[in-house]
C-alpha cells in the first residue's frame, strides 16, 4: 500500500469524524456519567448492578442507529454481562477482528476538580472517572467504525466491538464467558493502554499477606490503645490515603496528642518530606466517653498500580512511622516494618523478584490495601512480574519472606494469591498468521499522526491476557499526554478525544489493504 493511498484513506476518516465531531463529545459525555464503578463498596456494587444494564442499553440504541448489530450475553449476578457490537462483511467466511472495551471503572479517590462523573469540558479538556480507561476509547473506536461503514470502505473481516463489564475488578469472568460462546477473533486490539502499538505485557499477582500476634494492644505505661490502621481501596490503584486510629484515658488527652503532634512534624520534617500527616479527633469520638479518640491521617497521591512511582503511596508513608514508634503494638510495628522492607523499593529487590527484561522492563511492586487490627493484620501486594520472573516465583519468595519473619518472632504470618493470576505476554508480529493485521494498525496510526508506529511493553494488564492474538493500542499517545488511569482528574482533551477515533478508524481501514 503507497504512503499517498493510506493518507488519501485517512483523510476520508478524519473528514467523516470532523463532520460528526460533537456528536462523539456528547456522546462520550453521555457514556461517561453512567456511574459503573465494579470491585467497590455495597453501595457501588448495588448502583453498579442497576448502571450497568442502562448503559449497555444505551450503547445498543446508539449503535443500533449507527447501523450495527448489538447483543448483551451473560447475567450480571453469574458470570457477568458483555456487550457485542458487529459489523459484518460480505464475505463468506470472514475473518474476525475484534475490539475489546470495558465500562466498567475503579473507584475515582482523590481530589477531583470537578465532579468525577459530570464529563465536563474545562479549557477544551474533558474530565471524568473513564475518560482513559476505558469508556472515551470504546466511544472513540465505536466512532472509528462507523466511519469505515459510512466512507463505504469495505473489510475482508468482520468487525466487533466487545465490551467487558468486570475487566477492573482482575475477575474476568465476563469475558472468559463470552469467547466460550462466540467466535474467537483472528486479531484483536484493546485500546486500553498507550499507543502506538503494545505487544509486550507484565504478569499480575496480588499477594495477600495476614498476620496474627498476642501483643497487647495497650501500652502499659501512657494507655495509648491501638484500634486500627486502614488504608487503599483497591488492588490496581496506589493507595491515596491510610489512617490509623488510637485512643486513650481522657486524662492523658493534651500530654499525649501534643506528643503525636511532634512525632509527626519530626516525622515530615526529618525522614520523610514528601509525606503529609495530620492529627485530628476521630470523626466518630463520644464526648463522654472515658477515651480520647485521635486518628493519624496520611495522605498520598493516587496512581494505577502498575506505576506506583508516579502516585505517593500512603500506606508505605504510615508503616514508615508506625514501625519507629514503641507506643504502638509490637505486633502491630512487626508487621508494618516487615510490609514497608518488601515494599518500599517498589522493584521487587527485597522480595528477591527484581527481575529486567530488554523489551517487558523490571518487575513493579505496589502495598495497595492494608487492615490492620490489634492483633490482627492483612495486607493486599500489587505485583507486576516482568518476562522470565513466574507467578509461581514471585509467591514462593512471599511465602519465604512470611515464613522468615513467622520465625523470628511470635507471629503467624502467612502468604498466599488474591484472585487471578496473569503471567507477562509477548504478541510476536513477525508472526505470519498476524503480521497484516499489525501492519493496517502501523499504516492507520501514521497516516493520521505522522510519526513512526513503534512496538512497546506495558506494566499494565489489558484484556491482551484473556483474548488470543491481542495487542494494546492506544488510547494515550506518550510521551505527548500523561497516562492518568485511575487517578485523580483523569481527563482527554477534546482534540484527542477526535484524534483517536481517527486513528481506529484509519487502522480499521487498512484492514483492507493489509489481509
Amino acid at each position: 500500500m503507497t504512503t499517498s493511498t493510506a493518507q488519501a484513506t485517512a483523510l476520508k476518516i478524519t473528514d467523516f469524524i470532523a463532520t460528526h465531531r460533537q456528536d462523539l463529545i456528547a456522546d462520550t459525555q453521555k457514556l461517561l456519567r453512567f456511574r459503573t464503578v465494579s470491585g467497590g463498596s455495597p453501595e457501588q456494587q448495588a448502583e453498579y448492578e442497576t448502571e450497568i444494564p442502562k448503559c449497555l442499553e444505551w450503547l445498543g440504541e446508539l449503535s443500533t442507529r449507527m447501523g450495527f448489530r448489538f447483543r448483551v450475553t451473560g447475567d450480571i449476578h453469574g458470570a457477568g454481562l458483555v456487550g457485542e457490537i458487529l459489523w459484518k462483511s460480505d464475505k463468506e467466511n470472514a475473518p474476525l477482528v475484534v475490539v475489546a472495551s470495558h465500562i466498567d471503572v475503579v473507584t475515582p479517590v482523590g481530589d477531583w476538580s470537578s465532579p468525577p462523573f459530570a464529563a465536563e469540558i474545562v479549557d477544551g479538556v474533558l474530565i471524568a472517572r473513564g475518560t482513559q480507561d476505558d469508556k472515551g476509547p470504546l466511544m472513540q473506536s465505536l466512532y472509528g467504525l462507523w466511519a469505515v461503514k459510512e466512507c463505504g470502505i469495505e473489510l475482508p473481516c468482520d468487525v466487533a466491538i466487545v465490551i467487558g463489564t468486570l475487566e477492573e475488578t482482575g475477575n474476568w469472568s465476563d469475558m472468559l464467558a463470552y469467547f466460550e460462546t462466540s467466535r474467537k477473533p483472528d486479531f484483536a486490539f484493546t485500546p486500553d493502554a498507550d499507543f502506538p502499538i503494545i505487544n509486550g505485557e507484565k504478569g499480575m499477582v496480588t499477594v495477600l499477606f495476614e498476620a496474627e500476634w498476642d501483643s497487647p494492644a495497650t501500652h502499659a505505661e501512657t494507655g495509648l490503645e491501638f484500634t486500627r490502621i486502614a488504608g487503599g481501596e483497591r488492588d490496581n490503584i496506589v493507595p491515596s490515603r491510610t489512617e490509623i486510629g488510637i485512643r486513650f484515658p481522657r486524662e492523658a488527652e493534651k500530654e499525649l496528642t501534643k506528643e503525636l503532634i511532634r512525632e509527626t512534624t519530626r516525622y515530615t520534617a526529618e525522614d520523610n518530606q514528601k509525606s503529609n500527616v495530620t492529627v485530628l479527633p476521630s470523626k466518630a469520638r463520644n464526648p463522654e466517653a472515658e477515651l480520647y479518640e485521635l486518628t493519624i491521617s496520611f495522605i498520598g497521591k493516587a496512581a494505577h498500580a502498575s506505576t506506583p512511582r508516579k502516585g505517593h503511596n500512603a500506606i508505605l508513608d504510615a508503616f514508615d512511622f508506625v514501625k519507629d514508634i514503641e507506643t504502638f503494638p509490637e505486633g502491630v510495628r512487626h508487621f508494618a516494618a516487615f510490609l514497608y522492607f518488601l515494599c518500599q523499593d517498589m522493584n521487587g529487590e527485597a522480595l528477591g523478584i527484581d527481575a529486567h527484561h530488554d523489551f517487558i522492563g523490571g518487575t513493579s511492586v505496589n502495598l495497595s490495601i492494608v487492615d490492620i487490627r490489634p492483633n490482627t493484620g492483612r495486607a493486599s501486594v500489587n505485583i507486576r512480574p516482568t518476562m522470565g520472573m513466574t507467578t509461581n516465583k514471585v509467591l514462593e519468595q512471599s511465602r519465604a519472606a512470611a515464613d522468615q519473619l513467622a520465625s523470628a518472632s511470635r507471629m503467624k504470618v502467612s502468604a498466599r494469591a488474591k484472585g487471578e493470576v496473569k503471567e507477562a505476554i509477548f504478541l510476536d508480529p513477525e508472526n505470519p498468521a498476524i503480521a497484516g493485521y499489525f501492519a493496517a494498525l502501523r499504516a492507520g496510526f501514521e497516516a493520521v499522526t505522522g510519526r513512526p508506529c513503534e512496538l512497546r511493553s506495558t506494566a499494565g494488564t489489558t484484556y491482551s491476557k484473556a483474548i488470543p492474538n491481542c495487542c494494546a493500542f492506544g488510547p494515550v499517545l506518550t510521551p505527548d499526554e500523561d497516562e492518568m488511569a485511575h487517578q485523580p482528574n483523569e481527563q482527554i482533551t477534546v482534540a484527542a478525544l477526535e484524534r483517536n477515533a481517527c486513528i481506529y478508524g484509519a487502522s480499521l481501514a487498512m484492514l483492507a489493504e493489509f489481509i
